[in-house]
């Protein structure tokens, strides 16, 4: 009996003993694996944006060099943003496009980028650019309606924004083409820069410096369309006056001068040709701005003005027949538009804008109305 209750005790003991020391290898293990993990591994966060708008532009358009449009519906931009180190972000996700009334889905595309933190305040970025400001392009050379129309755009860009000076340049592959293909390419290249200084507390000045190549081209496409390469520019000197630097009240002026140069063009008669080699124009406005609302009214005379991607009723060309031309224009044109920031990620806008030929005195006007969601939050955070 003594040897059995003997034995019966050891084997208790050394169960207890292995017991022992697997538990203590395990968590000799999970200390060695937490403490590599605290010590060699990035946090890798994981966030989810979210853009979308949802908009109503109706251009009552009468003028021979454009024809009224209403676009009514929404588009929604959904990403996933990944950053694998603190300058480094990865964004991936799509973009879809519907109009209100029509029987699906207009418009379907994938969204990718990589932007690189170079310097603090330089960007540098491949794939789906950022452009949700229109690159704060002047309407003569960027037509508003793009916002819309052509929200998504693929190339490069470089972004700047230091003490006094913010620019943004980019190259835009609008149209791809493959050997054989028959259309043109299409490129824009594209530079917005702007210089402020402040002169007191209750004044400042700008000066803003635009360029825009757009290109129509190609060497592998079998399209008989003459090669077309437009040179755009624009600067100007602007001038802002806050009366009361605590309250959210300025007005400002601001006047531009703006170039254009066909640069390559084929001979009149064939596709893509221009009826006018070079041109300008130049404008003077009034602006004021307060919580909520923004007034402007300006004066625009050009000669022989073109913009390929520009507000075609500010132009000397028409949109809807090229042969169609007047060379010399003197337009007023005016804008009132209420802007309110229902939450942080919810904004509303409405706005009136109107552009009346002195010529001809006719008046063409476009309202629209806006609800914007931008919102970005933390999704989950990865390890290496």
């Amino acid at each position: 009996m003594l040897l059995v209750f003997l034995r019966t005790e050891i084997m208790k003991g050394i169960k207890i003993l292995l017991v022992f020391c697997i538990c203590s290898l395990s968590v000799y293990a999970q200390e060695f694996y937490a403490s590599k993990l605290n010590e060699d591994t990035l946090k890798r966060p994981v966030y989810l944006l979210v853009k979308a708008n949802n908009f109503l532009k109706n251009n009552e358009y009468f003028s021979p060099l454009s024809e009224g449009w209403t676009g009514i519906g929404f588009f929604i931009q959904p990403q996933i943003e990944y950053k694998p180190d603190p300058k480094t972000t990865i964004d991936a996700g799509f973009h879809l496009l519907m109009y209100d009334g029509s029987k699906g889905i207009s418009e379907f595309l994938p969204l990718f980028s990589i932007t690189y933190e170079a310097k603090p305040g330089f960007l540098l970025r491949m794939g789906h650019l950022n452009n949700d400001k229109l690159h704060d392009l002047s309407e003569s050379l960027y037509r508003r309606d793009w916002f819309y129309q052509h929200p998504v755009e693929y190339g490069l860009q470089s972004e700047l924004d230091i003490a006094h000076f913010r620019s943004d340049n980019w190259l835009e592959w609008r149209r791809f083409i493959q050997k054989g293909d028959p259309f043109q390419e299409e490129i824009i290249a594209g530079s917005s820069s702007r210089w402020e200084h402040d002169l007191g507390k209750h004044s400042s000045i700008h000066i803003p410096l635009q360029l825009l190549i757009t290109h129509k081209g190609g060497q592998i496409d079998r399209s008989p369309d003459g090669v077309l390469t437009v040179f755009n520019g624009m600067t100007g000197l602007g001038f802002s006056f806050k009366p009361n630097p605590s309250k959210a009240f300025d007005i400002g002026v601001d006047g531009q001068y703006l170039i254009y140069q066909a640069l390559s063009m084929p001979p009149p008669g064939q596709n893509n040709a221009l009826p006018f080699e070079k041109g300008y124009a130049w404008y003077a406005g009034v602006n004021a701005s307060a919580q909520w609302i923004n007034l402007k009214i300006a004066y625009q005379q050009g000669h022989q003005f073109i913009a390929p991607y520009g507000e075609f009723l500010l132009e000397s060309i028409s949109e809807l027949d090229s042969s169609f031309t007047i060379p010399n224009r003197k337009l007023i044109t005016g804008r009132i538009e209420l802007l309110k920031h229902l939450s942080s990620y919810l904004k509303a806008k409405i706005y009136f804008e109107a552009y009346f030929d002195i010529p001809s005195q006719r008046l063409d006007f476009t309202y629209g109305v806006n609800l914007l969601l931008n919102d970005r939050f933390f999704f989950f955070r990865t390890y290496r």
